[in-house]
């Protein structure tokens, strides 16, 4: 919860904006501390990929307004199934806010339920290769299984937090946004030798998973 050298070397250069990738309760003693140092969303907006409704709903002593939060799941979208979806959640628990972790648990039950009927089996392989190519309108939007890599197509929001900590979406992708298991900051080669000493720490008991397509 220390950010204080953190904080500085932000001041120092002075950025566009700021990738927040910390997860937690480190959250709330990073923000205080841009506070702190004069640093707000107007001169210094950050956009976080690990906060949440669930998670501002802790912070209602944060100065978060006006900064950005990005996600594959927003409580306010404007989509049948994620209306359908809150209005069963809000029945059961009216006062509990969404989350995008827990929608993300609930689309790949769904899945798995899918694929598992399609193949007629339990069995975890059966159904892994049966879910290749699998999709659903999931509450965060439409979610597709790569028929390739075996990884899901995910949509992106962006939206800005407004001082009661509710989220305004300033920002949709239109479609999924594509896989991609082997990013670009490195070559396929070293994530390749990258996954076999994992595999060789963990004994060998983890086994990669297929490449994508060229």
């Amino acid at each position: 919860t220390d950010m204080a050298s953190t904080v500085a070397a932000i001041a120092a250069a002075r950025p566009d904006v700021v990738i927040n990738t910390i997860n937690g309760n480190s959250n709330p003693a990073f923000f205080r501390a841009l506070a702190d140092a004069g640093l707000d969303a107007r001169s210094t907006p950050v956009l976080s990929f690990a906060l949440g409704e669930s998670e501002l709903a802790t912070m209602a002593d944060v100065p978060v307004a006006g900064h950005y939060v990005a996600w594959s799941y927003l409580q306010g979208l404007p989509i049948p199934a994620n209306q359908e979806f809150l209005a069963r959640w809000r029945r059961r628990h009216p006062d509990r806010p969404m989350s995008e972790p827990m929608v993300e648990a609930y689309t790949a039950v769904r899945l798995w339920a899918q694929a598992a009927e399609a193949a007629d089996s339990f069995d975890p392989g059966t159904v892994a290769r049966a879910s290749r190519g699998a999709s659903i309108a999931s509450p965060g939007g439409f979610t597709y299984i790569d028929e390739d890599n075996g990884h899901a197509w995910r949509n992106l929001s962006v939206a800005r937090i407004q001082p009661d900590r509710s989220l305004d979406l300033v920002w949709q992708e239109r479609a999924p946004v594509a896989a991609e298991p082997w990013p670009a900051s490195r070559s396929r080669e070293e994530w390749q030798t990258l996954l076999d000493d994992l595999q060789a720490g963990w004994g060998g008991a983890w086994q990669a998973p297929a490449a994508s397509s060229p």
